[in-house]
C-alpha cells in the first residue's frame, strides 16, 4: 500500500440496502400518520353526529379503557402522529448508511411488528374488526419487509466499518517503518557524483 492509497470505499449498490430500508421508512410513517390525522379531525366532530354503530363501538374501546371518546380519540392522534414522525426521522438517518441509526430502526420496527401482531389478533376475534385486521396485516407486511432491508443495510454498514478498519490499520503499520533518505519522490540512493574540478573549467 502506498504513501497516497484512498481507503477501500463501499462498492457503488453498499447503500443500496439503506436507500430502500429508508423508502419503506417513509412508506410505513405515511401509513401511521394518516389514520392519526383522521382520528385527529375525528375528536373535532361532537360522536353524536356519528353514525350509531361507528358511536357505539367508540364508546365502547373508550369507555373500557376510562376515558371519554374525544380523550380516546386525541391520545390515539398524538400516539399516531409521534410514531409517524419518528419513523420519517429515522429514513432520513437510514438513508445515509449509519450504522446506530440501523440498529435503531431495527429495534423500533421490532416493537412495531409485535403491536400490530397484538391488535390483529384482536382484530380477528371481533367480527366487526375486519378492516382493523386487514390493515394491521398491511403494515404487518410493510414491516417484515423493512426489516429485511434493514438487516440487509446492517451487513452493509459492518462490512465497510471493517474496511475501514483494515485500511487505518495497514496506515498505521505503514507509518512505523524506518524512514529512508533516499526512498523520497525524486531522489535516488546512489546519485550522480559533481564532475571533476579541470571539466568544469
Amino acid at each position: 500500500m502506498g504513501e497516497f492509497d484512498l481507503p477501500p470505499m463501499m462498492p457503488p449498490d453498499g447503500l443500496r440496502p439503506a436507500r430502500q430500508a429508508s423508502v419503506l421508512l417513509f412508506v410505513l410513517a405515511g401509513l401511521i400518520l394518516v389514520p392519526g390525522l383522521m382520528f385527529c379531525m375525528a375528536s373535532m366532530v361532537p360522536p353524536d353526529r356519528w353514525p350509531p354503530e361507528t358511536q357505539k363501538r367508540f364508546e365502547e374501546v373508550a369507555s373500557a379503557a376510562g376515558v371519554t371518546v374525544r380523550q380516546f380519540l386525541l391520545t390515539y392522534a398524538v400516539c399516531a402522529t409521534t410514531m409517524g414522525l419518528l419513523l420519517a426521522g429515522l429514513g432520513v438517518l437510514v438513508r445515509t448508511g449509519r450504522r446506530w441509526a440501523v440498529l435503531t430502526g431495527m429495534v423500533v420496527d421490532g416493537i412495531l411488528m409485535l403491536l400490530v401482531f397484538v391488535s390483529a389478533v384482536s382484530s380477528f376475534r371481533d367480527s366487526s374488526g375486519l378492516p382493523g385486521f386487514f390493515f394491521a396485516c398491511g403494515l404487518g407486511a410493510v414491516m417484515m419487509m423493512l426489516m429485511r432491508r434493514l438487516i440487509a443495510a446492517e451487513k452493509a454498514a459492518r462490512f465497510a466499518a471493517a474496511q475501514a478498519a483494515y485500511f487505518y490499520a495497514q496506515q498505521w503499520q505503514a507509518m512505523q517503518q524506518p524512514f529512508e533518505p533516499g526512498s523520497g519522490y525524486g531522489y535516488s540512493g546512489d546519485q550522480a557524483q559533481p564532475p571533476p574540478e579541470e571539466t568544469r573549467r
